[in-house]
């Protein structure tokens, strides 16, 4: 995809590039014709990264907070598809067969409360069925919950591995869609099933912000002004 960049994002690559340049011309030590392919390589990688950030700074909240949950959701399928070897570092954890003639010793399992927004990682042995190891997630408070990224938070302090710092700094959904559970004025949960175009023509939307919608909890419609998002483990996000 191509996007326009601005005048002084342009200087900036220029200034890379004649760096990268400069430095390749020092330190590299090869043929004119291996010179030539570095230079092009890393001019070509400066100029990606810089329309991906570009594209990245486009996205709405909403994007990127579906996008921050698909990452999250990728992460605990490959950590949970894989071992831990103590001889690498690891627990001792055995998620699946190994080639070296270990067989799969435990299991993950996830323990989700919406109510108190927390998600409780489990690494439990398969032949005793008892808890060996546990990772547990809290909602910081003021933030919207989500229980895929909580996975993640959990299941990486249950396998003690590395976790992308994003999930824990989360970006936060700003406009309401189907299926987040908000927070009404007199502090009940409604989850939103339907949204509907605010019509400024109508008296009774005037004086309310941002998206109208149903819910399935009250019959009368909501603004966005009123609620508060607590909640986006189902919310029906725009695919980018």
């Amino acid at each position: 995809m191509y996007t326009q960049i601005k005048n002084e994002e342009v200087l900036n690559i220029a200034e890379r590039m004649e760096a990268l340049v400069a430095e390749l011309r020092v330190a590299v030590v090869a043929t004119p014709e291996t010179v030539e392919t570095d230079i092009m390589g890393k001019l070509a990688v400066v100029g990606a990264e810089e329309i991906i950030n570009t594209e990245v700074e486009k996205l709405t909240a909403n994007q990127k907070r579906a996008a921050l949950i698909e990452k999250a959701n990728k992460f605990v399928e490959e950590a949970s598809n894989r071992n831990y070897s103590k001889l690498d570092g690891y627990k001792g954890i055995w998620l699946i067969n190994g080639s070296n003639g270990y067989l799969v010793n435990h299991k993950i399992e996830f323990i989700v409360s919406n109510k108190i927004q927390s998600v409780v990682a489990l690494i439990k042995d398969t032949v005793v069925g008892n808890v060996v190891y546990k990772g547990i997630a809290k909602c910081a408070p003021g933030d919207v919950f989500n229980a895929e990224i909580g996975k993640a938070i959990a299941l990486a302090r249950a396998l003690e591995i590395d976790v992308s710092s994003e999930f824990f700094n989360a970006v936060q959904p700003d406009e309401i869609v189907v299926g987040m559970r908000v927070s009404t004025p007199n502090k009940t949960l409604a989850t939103v099933k339907e949204l509907i175009e605010k019509r400024d023509n109508l008296l009774s939307f005037k004086n309310y912000h941002g998206q109208v919608f149903y819910t399935k909890e009250y019959q009368g419609w909501v603004a966005q002004s009123q609620v508060t998002i607590v909640d986006d483990t189902n919310a029906q996000y725009e695919v980018i």
